[in-house]
């Protein structure tokens, strides 16, 4: 579609007071659309099993500045036990850069229900890497005796973040429909004001 399509696509709908709000939807669809393919986009990935104690996974070679990796830990724990897994990303030379970390836990037991059983032993966040480079990420891990399953670890490589993107089409959407009910209204009340004149 060229520009003077464009132009005279877009005046068919001036003086129609429905089109700023289907502006405003057709924007928030834009920016739904974009955030999914943000989401589902992703780049180099790198995937190890470590054992109960931990360890060295990598290395992650990171082309571009600011480059945004999802990490995903998780370790199997028996009942009533539980296994706090950080995990400290470093540089090439091995020199600590920062920490983040998670305890994992399962318990169960019995109440006027019957019997519960509640565990939360997966972990996932993204992390951004300032500067290209050669990086691992340290496993350690401090957990109770019985804890000796292994500990999985997925690094994903993302485009970007579809936080903002969701954002924007979220206040889009709600501005969109907000004038279409606005209009809507006083459309329908101009129409009735008319008819109650003649």
């Amino acid at each position: 579609m060229s520009f003077e399509q464009t132009k005279a696509y877009i005046k068919r709908f001036e003086g129609n007071p429905l089109s700023t709000p289907l502006i405003y939807i057709l924007f928030a669809m834009l920016c739904f659309i974009t955030a999914l393919m943000l989401h589902a986009v992703n780049k180099d990935s790198l995937s190890e099993t470590l054992p109960a104690q931990g360890g060295l996974v990598g290395p992650l070679e990171v082309s571009q500045d600011l480059s945004v990796y999802q990490v995903d830990i998780s370790q199997s724990v028996p009942d009533g036990q539980w296994s706090y897994v950080s995990a400290d990303l470093l540089d090439q030379q091995k020199t600590f850069l920062f920490s983040f970390g998670k305890e994992f836990w399962s318990e169960s037991g019995y109440d006027s229900d019957g019997r519960w059983q509640e565990s939360d032993v997966k972990s996932s966040g993204k992390i951004t890497i300032q500067k290209a480079g050669t990086y691992y990420l340290r496993i350690k891990t401090e957990a109770s005796p019985l804890v000796t399953s292994q500990i999985k670890v997925g690094i994903t490589g993302k485009t970007g973040s579809s936080l903002p993107h969701t954002i924007a089409g979220v206040i889009a959407l709600i501005i969109g429909v907000g004038l279409y009910f606005v209009r809507s209204q006083s459309q329908g009340s101009s129409q009735s004001f008319d008819r109650l004149q003649s």
